[in-house]
């Protein structure tokens, strides 16, 4: 049934989206990784001129885990207030997390040059969690799939071979 069902979602056209747009890399993608996407994307709109509240909007639509979406798009309509944004307003409940340190910069070219560089410092750190632990999970799953296999396997043969050995006169 497995096998049926992952060939049908296979040859579905959700399943060929999903394949095409290497869906391991979109769903098992880290947080450091993605807040390095964010802050790359918004010093990349800054550096063209975009309004910063204009930048964190679009920024945010394009990282694929929702929850900095969402954090980007209220970041956007939150009104700074003598450069200090609400406390339930920052990135992690954090007030010195380095995103936010960059938001508050005043300086327009400072904080291109700080998100830049916190979006270099979170990829460098997200390569070395990213793929290990990818790998571990499909060698533990091609392992308890073999497992339960072989448990079906058993469960299915050792009656059989036990009622043959009886009518034969075995055991």
């Amino acid at each position: 049934g497995f096998l049926v069902g992952n060939f049908i979602w296979c040859c579905s056209t959700a399943g060929k989206q999903s394949l095409s747009n290497n869906w391991i890399d979109h769903e098992f993608k880290n947080t450091r990784g993605e807040l390095g996407n964010w802050c790359w994307h918004t010093a990349m709109l800054l550096e063209l001129g975009w309004a910063p509240k204009n930048a964190y909007l679009l920024a945010g639509k394009s990282i694929t885990k929702n929850w900095i979406s969402n954090w980007s798009a209220r970041l956007a309509q939150t009104p700074l207030i003598d450069a200090t944004p609400q406390e339930g307003d920052w990135l992690l409940n954090d007030r010195y997390d380095l995103i936010n340190q960059a938001i508050l910069t005043p300086s327009h070219q400072s904080k291109i040059a700080l998100l830049k560089e916190i979006s270099n410092y979170y990829w460098s750190r997200s390569q070395t969690t990213s793929q290990w632990w990818i790998q571990l999970i499909f060698n533990m799953l091609f392992w308890l799939i073999g497992l339960l296999a072989l448990i079906a396997v058993l469960a299915l043969a050792l009656p059989l071979i036990s009622l043959i050995g009886m009518m034969t006169g075995g055991f």
